[in-house]
Formats: structure tokens, sequence, C-alpha cells
């Protein structure tokens, strides 16, 4: 029963033979549309990731210009931190304030939101640990540069110090000894 049924003369056929080629047939049409359809399910699951491909691209294209607008935006705040309130209502620190606060309306626009960090436990997938403090361990103590995140992903971590469970104890006894002196 091969390919060849051309060669075949099929005017003695039994009754078994031609069930044993229904058969083949049969098996060999169900071996094609099993394929047909993985190819279509295939198929199916290609454009379903090509569009969130898209949909990702569209979503974060704008990360890498985002992520440059940070240190500007850290350089802006530090300036904030270092200028002395004698000179914070001159005109030209409120025009650079009005700059500072455009460049946050540029990340809130964009979906970027700035990660939680002072008091909170340590999260390996948003903060990056630099040092650590006497504090309860496993506790973000102080943030040393903020973090941020477009979406579900984290566009720069957040720069933290973490505690190390040192100041427990002695916390514990300082509240104590305040406890007996009272």
């Amino acid at each position: 029963m091969g390919d060849d049924s051309e060669n075949i003369n099929t005017e003695d056929w039994t009754t078994e033979q031609w069930k044993s080629a229904y058969e083949e047939q049969v098996e060999k049409a169900e071996t094609n549309r099993s394929g047909w359809m993985r190819a279509q399910a295939d198929y199916q699951n290609y454009k379903k990731r090509i569009e969130q491909d898209r949909s990702d691209m569209n979503r974060y294209a704008v990360a890498p210009m985002l992520l440059h607008c940070l240190g500007v935006i850290d350089d802006l705040e530090r300036a904030f931190t270092a200028l002395p309130v004698e000179l914070s209502q001159l005109t030209w620190v409120n025009g650079i304030a009005l700059i500072h606060r455009k460049m946050y309306g540029i990340l809130d626009a964009n979906g970027v939101v700035e990660i939680e960090a002072e008091g909170k436990t340590f999260d390996p997938n948003l903060h990056e640990a630099i040092s650590q403090a006497p504090g309860k361990e496993g506790e973000i103590i102080s943030v040393i540069q903020k973090g941020y995140q477009v979406q579900d992903r984290v566009l720069r971590p957040a720069l933290v110090q973490v505690g190390n469970g040192d100041a427990i104890e002695d916390q514990e006894s300082i509240e104590e000894i305040e406890e007996t002196t009272e």
C-alpha cells in the first residue's frame, strides 16, 4: 500500500486489502490534519507574541531617554538641597524649580513612578543595597539614590542602606532603661 498507487492493480484486492488501504489513508489524513492544527496554533501564538512585543516596544521605547532624565532630576534635587535659604526666593531659582517640576511631569506622563524604599523591607528586585548600618535586619534605613519603575519594569533600582540587625538589641535596652527611669 505505498505511494505508487498507479502501478498497483486493485481489481483483485480482497476485502482485507481494501480495509488496510482505507485505514492507511485515514491515518495519513489524521496526521495531515493534526499537523495543520499545530501549524495553525503556532501561527496564532506567533501573532500574539508579535503583538505583545509591539506593545512592549511602544510602552518601553522611551525608557532609555527617561533614564537619562533621571540623572538631571537627581542633580536638580541635590542643588535644591544645597541651596541657601536666602537664595530660595530668587526668580531664577523659581525658574529652575519650574523646570524640575516639568521634568517630573514628563516622568508622570510616561508612567514612571518612584520606588518606595525608606522604612520598607529590602527587595532585590527593586532595591540595590550599597551598605549596611545598625537597624532592623533587612529593613531599608536610608535611600542614597531614588529608584524608579515604568509600568512593571524597573527603570533604575533604588540605591539603599540596609539594616544589619545590630541596633535591635541596643534599641530594646534603651527602651528598658527609659521605662525603669520613669
